[in-house]
């Protein structure tokens, strides 16, 4: 006997038939009001009913014979998708035969997809023959509008129901109506908007409405886009961390907030969301200031002439730079490509290449600078003993304008347009345009002004006094006000939701 053949076939897409036929039913006629979908019974399985005719010789075959159906990506060759279906003692008249194929529904993606066949006849009589060419599984025309990169368009009137709607009625567990993926490096797995309504809107009888989990809630943040957020677990925390002796200044990283410890010779890593101390690490002696690069945390230690450089993932140490001019260095900033660290005992800051740990230069300043800050392609040095402020080329490291602030001049902040300055012992704040360094205005602000953070709003101050005090300044220049804070406040960092701390004479940062 020869090898029969399947001379014609024809796929039913009973799936594909019956969301279509929903979508009809939310759909209504012309110009009417939508009908709430019917309750759902028994879900509906993934089979789908195959026709097919065999011959043999040329005459239809009539019998019975057992078919094995695989399914595959490609016409020949390529990949098979899932198991081999047997479906035995078919009942062939005429040549006619039906059966029932399932293959599990994610293997319906979109993509070309074609049915391999093989046939014995009959029953149980021997080996399968496999049939040629693959049958092609072609979709009923409305079923392309499922495809992927197809539009579902529709008139649909009637709340809550939409152009398409989906519910998953399975009672129990973590469940989900839809799921999305994303892959691009800015893709979005789900992109809503509106003409003149909500662009999304959710919406729970119990239960969490929308969960979001990651590093950020948005991207590309600017201060005034992270201020707005909340983050309930540190804001039901206790307001105050133990951390090592003496904590300095403070660095935020986009998850986690970094504290120098200058009387253990480590940094702290404390996750801002929570709370949450997750490990101290060695960083060189008595480190005091601290920069963010993106990847890295760069730690200047005061009474050595090295620069530490922490990977922010895991804390390790990366690379120890030597050698900056030895003494303290009280301050420490990012410009996008350099780390910038002032000499505060000789009167300079030097300029390291965080791509390589290169040392670029050294360059002058005025006397005993601490303070420092990027703006607008330059570095802002703040010189404490010449009470004034310099403004160095980031490209060469040229003085470009030295400006008069107060005596003591300490911290500095840049707010998008101005420069900032805190003058620990003249007990003010001096406010600059970065575009010339021209005054804009002189705040008091009470003893000893320490160290300043800017949230997209508010200046905020650390006063290093007993009790504590930091003060808050709108950007645009109102009124201070005061707030209570530890002992001898020292650093202040921002996070997105809230300021920290750190209370240098009770060895804690504590959270405003």
């Amino acid at each position: 006997m020869k090898p029969p053949r399947a001379l014609s076939s024809l796929v039913l897409p009973v799936l594909l038939m019956v969301l279509v036929a929903g979508l009809g039913q939310a759909q209504g006629p012309e110009g009417g009001t939508a009908s709430a979908p019917a309750e759902p019974s028994a879900p509906l399985s993934d089979a789908f009913t195959y026709q097919g005719q065999l011959k043999q010789g040329g005459a239809p075959v009539n019998g019975t014979c057992d078919f094995q159906f695989s399914l595959w990506d490609s016409e020949a060759g390529g990949t098979q998708l899932g198991d081999t279906l047997t479906r035995n003692a078919v009942a062939v008249t005429n040549g006619q035969f039906t059966v029932q194929v399932g293959f599990f529904h994610s293997a319906f993606d979109g993509s070309a997809r074609w049915l391999g066949i093989a046939v014995r006849c009959p029953a149980g009589s021997g080996g399968f023959t496999d049939l040629s060419p693959r049958q092609p599984l072609t979709a009923t025309p409305y079923a392309l509008s499922l495809k992927p990169g197809a539009l579902i368009r529709g008139n649909i009137d009637g709340y809550p129901f939409g152009v398409l709607a989906v519910e998953n009625t399975f009672p129990h567990g973590y469940v989900n109506g839809i799921v999305a993926r994303g892959h691009a490096p800015k893709s979005s797995a789900i992109n809503g908007s509106s003409m003149y309504g909500y662009g999304g809107w959710f919406s729970a009888d119990a239960g969490i409405a929308l969960a979001v989990h990651g590093p950020t809630f948005m991207g590309g943040r600017n201060p005034q886009q992270i201020a707005m957020l909340r983050w309930y677990e540190v804001n039901n925390a206790g307001n105050s961390i133990p951390v090592g002796l003496y904590p300095d200044q403070m660095v935020f990283d986009g998850v986690h907030l970094w504290v120098a410890s200058y009387g253990t010779n480590t940094v702290w890593k404390i996750r801002a969301s929570d709370g949450q101390v997750i490990s101290y690490y060695p960083a060189g002696t008595h480190p005091s200031a601290l920069a963010f690069d993106g990847m890295y945390i760069w730690a200047p230690g005061k009474d050595n002439s090295n620069v530490v450089k922490l990977r922010a993932s895991n804390g390790a140490t990366v690379a120890t730079i030597c050698c900056t001019p030895p003494g303290a260095h009280w301050g420490v900033a990012f410009d996008g490509e350099n780390i910038w660290v002032t000499n505060t005992d000789v009167n300079s800051v030097t300029k390291i290449r965080a791509a390589d740990n290169t040392i670029v230069g050294t360059y002058p300043t005025g006397e005993r600078p601490i303070g420092v800050a990027y703006a607008e392609g330059h570095i802002w040095v703040a010189n404490s003993t010449s009470g004034t402020v310099s403004k160095l080329r980031v490209s060469d490291g040229t003085t470009v304008g030295t400006y008069p602030t107060g005596a003591g001049a300490h911290g500095v902040a840049f707010d998008g347009a101005h420069i900032w300055v805190t003058n620990s012992l003249a007990a003010t704040v001096t406010k600059l345009l970065a575009r010339n360094g021209s005054l804009v205005e002189t705040f008091s602000v009470g003893p000893f002004p320490f160290f300043l953070v800017f949230d997209g709003y508010y200046i905020w101050i650390t006063h290093r006094v007993e009790p504590g005090k930091i003060r808050r300044i709108a950007a645009w220049g109102s009124a201070p006000s005061v707030f209570n804070t530890g002992r001898n406040p020292y650093g202040i960092a921002f996070d997105g939701a809230n300021i920290w701390v750190a209370d240098n004479g009770d060895h804690v940062v504590s959270k405003h």
